[in-house]
């Protein structure tokens, strides 16, 4: 097939080098000839063009707030010489309208009904005199709004934090404000309880940072909230180490049994921050085994560590069962 085509349209000239048949020449030329004055001519006569026109709707008070999805783009049926509408064809996505929305004329149910043929003078003035508007499609655009409200609402934090070794979060994990202040039509803000912030990740923490998080903006197409950011505050505290010696109850004893532990106490370690390692004390805390537990079968009893009135990260329970003897 590549050959057949070769043999019709290339031949060689008196240097051997490939050309266009001279006929074809002749025929290209005379094609591209006629297409351009069949095109210059249908540009010279009358035509009808549909052009399409972005819609921006805008209003001036800030209390109010579209809520439906009025249409984005209206098509404009536009009658002129060719010349003039290749022109506005060349820039048919820069093509844009602006539409004002007047709150006072909303009627009872918040619906304001405007005309397109009332913006026929704009369009008019975008397209000069020598093109003329002859219909929109659609005919008519439906907006509705509703007034904003304001509601408190609490901000709910979201991170994922891990700390150096021995040190941990010296308190709650706050921000500030705690509390912020979210806009919208009052049917969308009476299920929103909460404002959840963006998530703050930070690894290998080893001191007191501060840092803005984002409010979630995604609560609705017409909710706004403020401010649209809080600072956190992390403070950390370091960590030691403590061991402490625990003698080791026993608990739903019968009162004609007796029932020993050996060893009779435990020791425990526990990370204490160093604000509290001197006022952490053996009394804060619990040793016991349970005798229900004890049967023939086991011969050991796990120690179990109960927390009075603090509250500390037990690493480890040393042992963490004793052996036990029972005399009745």
């Amino acid at each position: 097939m590549k050959i057949l085509v070769r043999k019709i349209f290339i031949e060689k000239d008196a240097n051997g080098k490939n050309r266009l048949k001279k006929k074809i020449s002749i025929f290209l030329f005379c094609l591209i000839s006629a297409s351009l004055f069949w095109l210059l001519n249908a540009l010279s006569k009358d035509l009808t063009l549909g052009i399409e026109y972005n819609c921006i709707y805008q209003h001036s008070d800030s209390s109010f707030a579209i809520t439906n999805q009025p249409p984005k783009k209206i098509k404009v049926y536009t009658y002129g010489s060719g010349f003039n509408l290749i022109g506005e064809a060349l820039f048919w996505n820069k093509k844009e309208l602006r539409i004002d929305v007047d709150e006072s004329n909303l009627d009872r149910d918040g619906n304001q009904i405007i005309p397109t043929k009332t913006l026929v003078n704009e369009i008019s003035n975008q397209l000069g005199s020598n093109i003329s508007v002859e219909s929109i499609y659609p005919e008519f655009l439906t907006i509705h709004m509703q007034p904003l409200q304001r509601k408190k609402v609490a901000v709910k934090l979201r991170h994922e934090l891990s700390f150096a070794p021995q040190i941990r979060l010296k308190d709650s994990i706050v921000s500030q404000p705690q509390f912020v202040e979210i806009f919208g039509p009052s049917d969308q803000l009476d299920s929103i309880r909460y404002v959840t912030t963006e998530l703050i990740k930070e690894n290998d923490i080893k001191s007191d940072f501060k840092t803005v998080a984002k409010l979630e903006s995604n609560l609705g197409p017409y909710i706004r909230t403020f401010p649209s950011s809080v600072e956190v505050e992390v403070k950390t505290e370091r960590f030691t180490e403590k061991t402490i010696e625990l003698p080791i109850k026993v608990i739903n004893l019968p009162d004609e049994v007796r029932l020993r532990t050996l060893p009779a106490a435990v020791e425990i370690k526990v990370l204490v921050s160093n604000s509290m390692f001197e006022l952490l004390k053996a009394d804060d805390f619990i040793a016991f085994v349970d005798y229900d537990q004890a049967n023939k079968e086991i011969s050991k009893l796990k120690v179990n560590v109960k927390q009075e009135g603090v509250d500390v990260e037990i690493i480890k329970v040393s042992p963490e069962k004793v052996e036990y003897l029972i005399k009745k």
